[in-house]
């Protein structure tokens, strides 16, 4: 699997995002993962992603959009199999995923703290004038 499959370890962030634009999928086989940053990186630039269900990925991929989720690990296997083999499936996710952003972002970040300190009785919630970072600068401007 030498030939195929990488494990670089800790890379730069030109390294990730060269990575990522090189990728055909994105397989994330983690069953206590919380939300999947490394996961949203790939969905953002574009990449399928093949998550486990039940996880945190659920949050920015619906199966059969997005990527894909299984519920275990045969059937990711499975899945990786049929992906193999029918290249149309694949393009047809990235197709999706680098022309609809996922809508986790700063605005909508900001928009759910509003309503949820509303729901809560709060008189006044005044967002910051402008996100701390923005983490998928680099990550969203691979083609």
């Amino acid at each position: 699997m030498d030939a195929s499959v990488q494990l670089p370890g800790a890379v730069s962030r030109p390294a990730v995002a060269a990575s990522l634009a090189g990728a055909d999928l994105y397989v994330a086989p983690a069953r206590l993962e919380s939300f999947g940053i490394a996961a949203l990186e790939a969905r953002c630039a574009g990449l399928r992603v093949l998550a486990m269900a039940g996880t945190g990925m659920e949050e920015f991929v619906t199966d059969g959009k997005e990527g894909w989720l299984v519920d275990c690990d045969d059937r990711m296997e499975d899945k990786i199999v049929e992906l193999a083999a029918d290249r149309e499936q694949l393009l047809a996710a990235a197709r999706h995923n680098r022309t609809c952003p996922p809508d986790i972002s700063w605005s909508s970040v900001l928009r759910t703290c509003g309503q949820l300190y509303a729901e809560a009785g709060a008189r006044q919630f005044r967002a910051p004038s402008a996100p701390p970072v923005n983490l998928y600068r680099t990550i969203t401007a691979v083609p």
